[in-house]
């Protein structure tokens, strides 16, 4: 038997995929870049010492806001899903670009799941918050790069809640850590 992960369960929330228009590509043509260009890239982008930390910052307030406003009852269902995703995408998106690939990686999890569910009950809570927490710590240890041991153990841990979830939640179960 195959066990349903996170990324593998229907998603309630049909994205749509837009291309946007290559306006870079419309200036120079086709035809690919020379090795060299490539290299040059990816060197500056591993390079890049912009502090990302005030934009993490920014973005955990933004989750904090949204956490709060659920706890309160002011956003339930898939608004309350919506507010989540929101700085949840960015961390995905933003993470790796200033080499906090952990971010990027938690993030993805992160997203993923909210993905996954239909609105935010007290395990889901529980489940973000505790991918709020992690992010929040590499941020705070200025864990940059890839951190293997540490992150791989880290990732796995958070997917295996995401999944304990769903499968708490498939059984009726109250809470995720019955």
């Amino acid at each position: 038997m195959v066990e349903e992960t996170s990324e593998s369960r229907e998603k309630p929330r049909k994205a749509r995929k837009l291309t946007p228009p290559n306006i870079l590509k419309e200036k120079v043509g086709s035809g690919g870049l020379p090795p060299e260009i490539l290299v040059k890239a990816q060197r500056l982008m591993k390079e890049n010492d912009t502090d990302y930390r005030p934009i993490a910052e920014e973005l955990l307030q933004k989750l904090d806001a949204a956490l709060e406003n659920i706890q309160q009852g002011a956003l339930q269902g898939a608004e309350a899903v919506k507010a989540l995703l929101a700085p949840a995408m960015s961390f995905k998106a933003q993470g790796a670009m200033f080499n906090y690939d952990l971010v990027t990686e938690i993030a993805d999890t992160l997203v993923n799941f909210l993905e996954t569910v239909e609105g935010i009950d007290h395990n889901a809570l529980r489940v973000v918050t505790a991918h709020r927490v992690a992010i929040a710590g590499v941020m705070r240890a200025n864990l940059r790069g890839r951190e293997a041991a540490f992150g791989k153990k880290l990732r796995t841990e958070l997917q295996d809640t995401c999944d304990k979830y769903h499968r708490v939640t498939a059984a009726g179960t109250s809470r995720v850590d019955e």
